[in-house]
């Protein structure tokens, strides 16, 4: 190995000691580029952003993505932890499970991950125009399954006993059906969603 700094009176000429660097700056390996983010993990990184927000950590929180009706990608992120015992409360028996609290966000994403929906970044209007619904009108059962998503965080309960339909009027495509509360609830009160031609999806639900 040449020593070319060794004393003042030995010196190697410049263009070998700027060879040299050269070739050992050329030998040492360069670090990988960052992995760009997946489209799905750009989709999702909003619903994760709500649930860090309400307090839960990263390893809190799961997120699934399922391909389903209208071609359309389902996009749910899930948060669970324990919920923090009363002062008082006595202790957990063997085995017993303790009470978790559960949140939940969601979206759906078209086959380019354009998100819509509440937590999206379009609205659902955009899609029912973009595939021209009013041509092609999709399935009620299947919109319904877009809205529990788009709309609802997943917490849609469609009534059963009374029929869904679409209508058509001043150029808006109507959805119409009923919706319960909760699970156990006995009334349910009518929803009425409208696509316009141009602007947002308007959800009206009748007051209790």
């Amino acid at each position: 190995m040449l020593d070319f700094f060794q004393s003042p009176t030995r010196r190697a000429p410049l263009g070998l000691v700027l060879s040299a660097a050269s070739a050992l700056w050329a030998c040492t390996p360069e670090a990988p580029p960052p992995e760009p983010p997946t489209p799905e993990a750009v989709t999702s990184g909003p619903l994760r952003g709500l649930l860090l927000n309400d307090g839960f950590s990263e390893d809190q929180i799961s997120v699934t993505i399922t391909r389903r009706e209208l071609g359309l990608w389902f996009v749910q992120a899930e948060a669970r932890r324990p919920v923090p015992p009363a002062p008082d409360a006595p202790p957990l028996a063997e085995g017993e499970v303790p009470p978790m609290e559960t949140a939940v966000y969601t979206l759906v994403a078209d086959g380019s991950w354009r998100s819509y929906g509440r937590h999206g970044v379009y609205d659902l209007a955009d899609l029912a125009r973009s595939e021209d619904w009013w041509g092609r009108r999709p399935e009620v059962k299947d919109v319904l399954a877009v809205l529990d998503f788009a709309v609802y965080d997943h917490a849609l309960l469609v009534e059963g006993k009374r029929p869904y339909r679409w209508e058509t009027g001043l150029g808006e495509l109507e959805l119409h059906f009923f919706r319960l509360d909760s699970a156990d609830a006995k009334d349910s009160r009518g929803v009425k969603v409208l696509f316009p031609r141009s602007g947002a999806m308007e959800v009206k639900e009748e007051s209790r």
